[in-house]
């Protein structure tokens, strides 16, 4: 007969192995839970389209971020036609309206209700002409690249940053280049 083990000893060294592993696997799971976040934000966002509940697809996205980010890209086009049209005595004038009418425009469809009127007049027949790769750009940024198969020059990008821990809202869309 072998000797017994002082009571407790046994216990103590099975405890001490099962406690990294249990930290180890609470890590694991929230590392994986960190990083594939976006993709299920992606994933709900899609069947928000689909079933065209501007409710629930409002419910990730930025929409100050987003007007933002879509007014730059306006003036940045616009400010491109102006460097074409100094010469041109009225060229600043219809540049300036033009501005400003881009800006009201933005402030008007980029709400709620503006997601709302566009999900019910849009119908996702085409989407085996589509293709979309996603990916993050940094730990608070994840892109979704959108482009049509018979236009491959012609892609948009969809951008989600972080919103919290795990939760992701879209606010920037990258426009093709002209």
């Amino acid at each position: 007969m072998s000797p017994a083990a002082p009571p407790g000893k046994g216990a103590s060294m099975s405890l001490r192995r099962t406690v990294p592993l249990l930290i180890a696997g609470i890590i694991f799971t929230a590392a994986a839970l960190v990083y594939l976040s976006p993709y299920a934000a992606v994933t709900r966002m899609e069947r928000a389209v689909r079933e065209k509940d501007a409710a629930a697809l409002s419910r990730y996205v930025n929409f100050p971020a987003l007007r933002e980010n879509l007014k730059s890209q306006a003036g940045a086009v616009l400010g491109q036609a102006e460097e074409k049209g100094r010469d041109d005595f009225i060229a600043p004038f219809l540049l300036s309206l033009a501005a400003r009418l881009t800006g009201l425009t933005v402030d008007a469809l980029v709400t709620p209700e503006g997601l709302e009127l566009w999900l019910r007049h849009w119908t996702p027949e085409r989407t085996e002409e589509v293709e979309a790769s996603r990916r993050h750009e940094s730990p608070d940024r994840f892109a979704v690249r959108v482009r049509e198969r018979a236009r491959p020059g012609r892609e948009i990008v969809l951008v989600l940053r972080r919103d919290g821990l795990v939760s992701w809202r879209l606010s920037e869309v990258r426009l093709p280049k002209r």
